[in-house]
C-alpha cells in the first residue's frame, strides 16, 4: 500500500469513528432527554420507569433469549405501564427495540440485545429518574 492509500484509509477510518461517536453523542442525548421527560411527569411514570428498566434488565440478563427481546405492547401490564408515558416507549426504542411491521410488538435484534454498555448506561439513566421520582 502506497503512502496516499494508508493515508487516505486512515482519514477514512478517523471519519468513521468520529460518526460512530457522534452517534453515540446523539443516542445518549436522546436517552436523557426521554428520562426527564419521565422525571417531569412525577409519580405518574414510575410504572413506565420500572417497566422499561425490568425489560432491559431481563434482555441484560439473557441476550439470546428471544422472548426477552420481543415486548408484546398489548400486554395488559405493559400497556397500563407505557401507553400513558410515550417518552417510556421512546427510551425502549433508543434501546435498540423497534416497532414489529404488524405493530403489536417492539423487537430487539441481535446485536442491540448484545450491547451490554447501551442497556447498562439505559438502566443508569433510567435508575437516576426513578430515584429522582420517588423522592419528589
Amino acid at each position: 500500500m502506497g503512502m496516499a492509500a494508508a493515508t487516505g484509509a486512515m482519514k477514512s477510518a478517523y471519519a468513521a469513528l468520529e460518526a460512530e461517536e457522534a452517534e453515540a453523542a446523539a443516542a445518549t442525548a436522546a436517552m436523557e432527554a426521554a428520562a426527564a421527560t419521565l422525571r417531569g411527569a412525577g409519580a405518574a411514570a414510575l410504572p413506565a420507569l420500572q417497566m422499561v428498566d425490568r425489560l432491559l434488565q431481563n434482555v441484560l440478563g439473557s441476550p439470546d433469549e428471544a422472548k426477552y427481546r420481543r415486548v408484546r405492547l398489548a400486554n395488559a401490564k405493559i400497556d397500563a405501564a407505557l401507553r400513558p408515558q410515550p417518552a417510556a416507549r421512546w427510551l425502549l426504542e433508543l434501546c435498540g427495540f423497534a416497532a414489529s411491521a404488524d405493530g403489536e410488538h417492539l423487537d430487539m435484534a441481535d446485536a442491540a440485545a448484545r450491547d451490554c454498555a447501551r442497556l447498562k448506561f439505559a438502566r443508569e439513566i433510567i435508575k437516576g429518574a426513578r430515584e429522582a421520582v420517588e423522592t419528589d
